[in-house]
């Protein structure tokens, strides 16, 4: 992993500067990280948290925006997100809705969990989890479907398989 961290934007220019779609280190990045984190992240003892990214909401989202944790899912039923939070619960995680990666940090830091699950777009997710694996925190990742910050997809059984 250090060796991804240390190459990863000089390898991506590269890659784009070949033509090709850079998003492929982000893609390897997530992969590498699921499978070396993956019997650690298991065996984590303590708080675990999944961060989902705001735009799985609905456009109709009538959530409120909490300042410290980031949107407070009323599991209405119009998103995924329900779903995660229901889950989420029943598997004693704890669930951030997150309007970006500020509130990641600080949540991060206050709470100081024994795992995460992180949910995002390829670029997102892969930064995040070279900053959890920096600080000593086992993660895990699952990729948006469709990207775009709206309306935006990702596939429930992945995450539920994060979350044993």
């Amino acid at each position: 992993m250090k060796l991804m961290e240390l190459y990863y934007s000089p390898l991506k220019a590269t890659i784009k500067f070949l033509g090709q779609d850079p998003q492929i280190v982000d893609k390897a990045l997530i992969v590498s990280a699921n499978k070396s984190m993956s019997a650690i992240y298991k065996s984590a003892k303590g708080e675990k948290l999944i961060f989902a990214p705001q735009c799985l909401r609905s456009p109709d989202c009538k959530a409120r925006l909490d300042p410290d944790t980031g949107y407070i899912c009323k599991e209405c039923g119009l998103c995924v997100i329900g779903e995660i939070s229901k889950l989420a619960e029943k598997r004693n995680y704890v669930l951030f809705i997150v309007p970006g990666d500020s509130f990641v940090k600080r949540i991060v830091r206050k709470i100081k969990p024994a795992s995460v699950i992180g949910v995002a777009c390829y670029e997102e997710l892969s930064m995040a989890m070279l900053v959890g694996i920096k600080m000593g925190i086992p993660c895990v990742g699952v990729p948006l479907l469709r990207s775009g910050c709206f309306k935006t997809m990702v596939e429930f059984e992945k995450i539920k398989e994060k979350m044993f």
